[in-house]
């Protein structure tokens, strides 16, 4: 069982929701962090200020990780506005990672990659695997992929384990990028209106972050060797963003907000996607789970409804706060 470990990003989304879990099971946690004070907790870890594309910092660090069993890193850049950054950041701030876990003698580096590394399928090819020709979306998938590729030919000459996980979309309290739009589409009366990638055909499978977390933790505790070994994390449920909007309206009534999706909204959506279907251009972002049952034991476990409600509570709850302090 891992007793201490090392974890970069944890001022982010995932990383926030990981930390608050290792600091749970009572486990030792070093963060590196690139802005210490981003991080507010400070109990029961400690704090290495870090910048993963130097080297000259990440030599400092050295011996503050010998003992720790496993290193886990979310941290990444996802502005692709710079794409020199986002390749240094997201490829050799990952590999510079890796070689330091090494050298610090460090059990298992579990790197959270992404499913973008493969994207927009068709029909006839659902659900996407591991094994199926990587085709990456945009500069942010193609530098998880080449970060996957480096780690995986270091990894088998190295005594270090390897372990990369490759999210779908995540989303859950916590997160507002997303879900939070459309929830402020409705609250502002526009609908489906405000919903620029709406479409009842397109089809993913999102996975809630408590889910994510859980095979983190699973990936961590395995006892077995891995040398590079890649599992997609998917969602439980098969979806699309017109249903995701569904349940996010039913949410806010269930929270005493009196909407409903309008025909015409309705018709909008399903006239573009027949526009879409006869072109030809319908692609699905869905991704099998099953390597990550079978090897891992990983099942998620919550739901479309379930997590659109939990997330949309959150997002409310945010916006109260928020308007209570302001006043």
């Amino acid at each position: 069982m891992v007793q201490s470990l090392a974890l970069t990003g944890a001022t982010g989304f995932v990383g926030s929701h990981l930390l608050r879990g290792l600091l749970k099971r009572r486990l030792q946690v070093s963060c590196l962090l690139r802005t210490p004070d981003k991080l507010l907790l400070n109990q029961g870890m400690e704090k290495l200020l870090a910048d993963i594309t130097c080297l000259e910092m990440l030599s400092k660090l050295e011996g503050k990780l010998r003992g720790c069993d496993t290193f886990i890193h979310l941290a990444a850049e996802i502005n692709t506005k710079n794409i020199k950054q986002l390749y240094n950041v997201n490829v050799q701030g990952t590999l510079n990672l890796f070689k330091l876990a090494e050298r610090a003698g460090i059990r298992r580096f579990i790197f959270i990659s992404s499913a973008n590394t493969h994207s927009n399928f068709k029909p006839s090819e659902l659900p996407a695997r591991e094994e199926m020709d990587p085709r990456p979306f945009m500069d942010y998938g193609k530098s998880k992929l080449e970060a996957e590729v480096e780690l995986s030919a270091l990894a088998k000459s190295s005594p270090m384990d390897l372990v990369i996980l490759k999210p779908v979309q995540i989303y859950g309290p916590g997160n507002d990028d997303y879900i939070g739009s459309m929830v402020e589409s409705f609250l502002q009366n526009k609908g489906l209106r405000g919903m620029p990638f709406m479409s009842s055909l397109i089809k993913t499978n999102p996975i809630f972050i408590e889910d994510v977390i859980e095979a983190i933790f699973i990936s961590s505790d395995y006892p077995g060797r891995f040398k590079g070994e890649r599992f997609f994390l998917a969602g439980p449920e098969i979806t699309t963003s017109y249903r995701i909007a569904k349940e996010i309206a039913n949410s806010l009534r269930e929270n005493g907000l009196n909407l409903k999706i309008k025909l015409t909204e309705m018709m909008r959506v399903y006239a573009k996607d027949v526009v879409f279907l006869l072109k030809g251009k319908i692609r699905h972002w869905v991704y099998s789970g099953e390597k990550a049952r079978k090897i891992l034991g990983f099942t998620p476990k919550v739901g479309i409804r379930q997590g659109m409600s939990r997330t949309v509570k959150w997002i409310l709850n945010e916006k109260k706060n928020f308007i209570n302090q302001s006043a």
